[in-house]
């Protein structure tokens, strides 16, 4: 045996053993501290998780080495493995889990092996360990009724979305990672995704896809329709109608929706600052063009949140006691403790006093409390 091939299988059987002590230790360390997700879910391959299933392959291989599954599921794996693409096997496969464990169920993208699977997928090593995959739109209000021990916010991700979300330093107790209050405005929030509530959603999306059928008819025959575009327009109408009350107005619009591209470009940013590509942060975003830019984006963006969205929401008034919305429970927070719940950070990084008070639902219940 040669030297180099020595080397070749020391060099893997090295990488092997860093591998399997770094998802030792990670199993522990997640186990000890007590933070691990309590939602049901399939069990993973060692060192792989669910990365062969996100990727669609050797799908059968899984399905038979995991005992978690049951037997049918396994042998319609198995008859499906070799036909079909990709994509269709793993909605196939996710149907399946979702009949077993539920609306809401976890996956796992293990260790390093398994993210060099997900790497196309996910697009960086940075991304979730674990992916709570949603199948029916009743289990977002189950969701979000979790505990911040069950469902913690991760401060990685919602501290650069706090920055991008204010750029200015003022933080706000409906989007900071960390403050005490995040687990009330939380619940506070869940009516406004209650089964009544989705279905005035449907309704809003079936009067929206309506027009938007209507439109590209009148296009006439052989036109050439991005179907991505046409879909993130009426995604932004019907969430802007359905939680906000406010029209956007991106179906109806003939040329470029500049509210759509500004929420790419802040979501570009937000991406970069949670891989850390935006070392400098606020203190010399002139050193790179894209960090001017971005910052510019994500100031743009909150001035129309505040400018636009809020003065649009303000200007209805309190809103009504069976009034359960987004926009509405939004406004009870802002009317309640507009120094605390809506601006509760002053430029100083010092909590502003006040108390906050909210509707429970349609019992009418408030819910208040003084901010620590």
């Amino acid at each position: 045996m040669s030297e180099t091939t020595v080397y070749v299988f020391t060099a893997v059987i090295g990488l092997v053993l860093v591998l399997l002590l770094g998802h030792l230790a990670q199993v522990r360390r997640r186990g000890g501290s007590g933070q691990g997700s309590d939602l049901p879910g399939p069990r993973g391959l060692p060192l792989l998780g669910h990365s062969l299933t996100l990727r669609g392959w050797g799908l059968g291989l899984v399905a038979s080495l995991n005992p978690s599954q049951p037997a049918t599921a396994r042998g319609s794996h198995n008859r499906s493995s070799n036909s079909g693409s990709g994509s269709e096997r793993l909605l196939a496969t996710l149907r399946q889990w979702s009949e077993q464990y539920g609306g809401a169920f976890q996956l796992q993208t293990a260790g390093l092996l398994g993210r060099l699977l997900l790497l196309p997928v996910l697009g960086g090593f940075d991304d979730p360990r674990v992916i709570v995959v949603l199948s029916d739109p009743a289990a977002v209000h189950a969701l979000l009724a979790l505990d911040d021990d069950v469902a913690p916010k991760s401060r990685r991700y919602y501290g650069a979305l706090a920055r991008v979300l204010h750029p200015a330093g003022v933080l706000s107790c409906a989007t900071a990672p960390s403050a005490g209050q995040t687990g009330w405005v939380r619940r506070s929030l869940l009516h406004a995704f209650s089964g009544p509530e989705l279905e005035v959603d449907f309704e809003v999306a079936k009067a929206k896809s309506l027009l938007m059928a209507r439109l590209l008819l009148r296009r006439g025959p052989g036109a050439v329709v991005d179907v991505w575009e046409a879909a993130l327009r009426l995604s932004l109408d019907v969430m802007g109608l359905s939680k906000l009350g406010y029209d956007f107005k991106a179906v109806e619009s003939g040329g470029e929706v500049l509210l759509l591209r500004l929420l790419r470009e802040v979501a570009a940013e937000g991406a970069a600052r949670v891989r850390g590509r935006r070392p400098m942060g606020r203190l010399a975003p002139w050193l790179l063009d894209s960090a001017a830019e971005g910052q510019n984006s994500c100031r743009i963006l909150q001035e129309f949140v505040e400018k636009v969205l809020w003065a649009d929401i303000e200007a209805r008034g309190p809103p009504p006691a069976d009034d359960v919305t987004l926009a509405a429970q939004l406004a009870r927070l802002r009317l309640s403790c507009p120094r605390c719940c809506c601006s509760g950070w002053s430029r100083r990084g010092r909590r502003r006093p006040g108390r906050c008070t909210v509707w429970r639902g349609a019992s009418r219940r408030r819910i208040s409390w003084w901010p620590s």
